[in-house]
């Protein structure tokens, strides 16, 4: 991993790194009561996958959102590129 952003919303995250790829998982609300139950199973709060976004030729190495819909990437083959997330592309 080499570059990580959280959304505006602080809802999904993004990452990106040698695997040329960028991974967007949506970070699943916790309150206390969310805590004490993972608790009580014995297992950590954990995020789901949202979607993974191909296009660059090299690695990534930055990735920002715009907003929870948009994000722009940066690689390694000297690209840049706007994310339409939910459309995956």
């Amino acid at each position: 991993v080499m570059t990580v952003a959280f959304s505006t919303s602080s809802e999904f995250v993004g990452f990106g790194g040698l695997n040329n790829k960028i991974n967007i998982h949506k970070v699943p609300s916790l309150d206390l009561t969310d805590l004490n139950e993972e608790k009580k199973k014995k297992k950590t709060p954990h995020c789901r996958d949202h979607v993974e976004l191909f296009g660059h030729d090299a690695y990534i190495s930055c990735v920002r959102f715009l907003d929870d819909n948009s994000c722009l990437s940066s690689s390694g083959d000297h690209s840049c590129i706007v994310w339409d997330i939910p459309h995956e592309k």
